[in-house]
């Protein structure tokens, strides 16, 4: 498959209260067991969100040293629509709930 780059929406907020928040989104044609590896400056991936018309899709996520990577793995010829939403500058934890509940209420 050949390399392809993608648009990357940058500033989609007031920079003052959310600085490098990227979106990353694509639509794009692939075959029974392509892998498609989408890299980019990144600190925290938030989340990666794809649809896909073929049989499956497996997916991961990772950053290291300020590069992140998303991977998709295709099971059957399909159509892979996805989202990626990360941040360029602040290392988020990931969040580890031990009894299994979590709420979550927005700050106004």
């Amino acid at each position: 498959m050949a390399n392809r780059q993608n648009k990357v929406v940058d500033g989609l907020v007031n920079p003052a209260a959310i600085g490098g928040l990227t979106v990353i989104a694509d639509q794009i044609v692939i075959d029974d067991g392509a892998v498609v590896t989408i890299t980019f400056p990144a600190y925290t991936i938030f989340t990666n969100i794809c649809t896909y018309s073929g049989t499956a899709v497996a997916k991961t996520k990772a950053v290291s040293s300020g590069i992140g990577t998303v991977t998709y793995t295709a099971t059957g010829d399909g159509t892979l629509d996805y989202v990626i939403v990360a941040s360029t500058n602040t290392t988020v934890a990931a969040f580890d709930s031990s009894d299994g509940t979590i709420a979550v209420t927005p700050v106004p």
